[in-house]
């Protein structure tokens, strides 16, 4: 809900338009799976809804989802432990 209040810019008032680089909506999920101690699935969601551009609210950027993905192993060796990772980011 980012709006102009009173904004005059060259005799045009820009109150109630939404503010560039601001998206009307940003959600962020993830779901972590562990399994025999040792193993773990990541997946992380990201999604970015339309951004206006300009003060004028006429160019806008286009809605962004994003999938990553991680696989990690726990490696232990006595009182020493240690973690491993790989993922792929962007999957879409």
């Amino acid at each position: 809900h980012y709006t102009f209040g009173n904004y005059p810019v060259n005799e045009k008032n820009q109150s109630g338009k939404k503010i560039p680089g601001t998206p009307l909506i940003n959600l962020n999920s993830g779901i972590q799976y562990s399994f025999i101690n040792k193993f773990t699935l990541n997946i992380f969601h990201f999604y970015s809804d339309k951004i206006p551009l300009d003060n004028n609210n006429i160019s806008w950027a286009n809605p962004v989802n994003i999938i990553n993905m991680k696989a990690g192993y726990t490696l232990k060796f006595r009182t020493l432990e240690s973690n491993i990772y790989a993922g792929v980011n962007n999957l879409l």
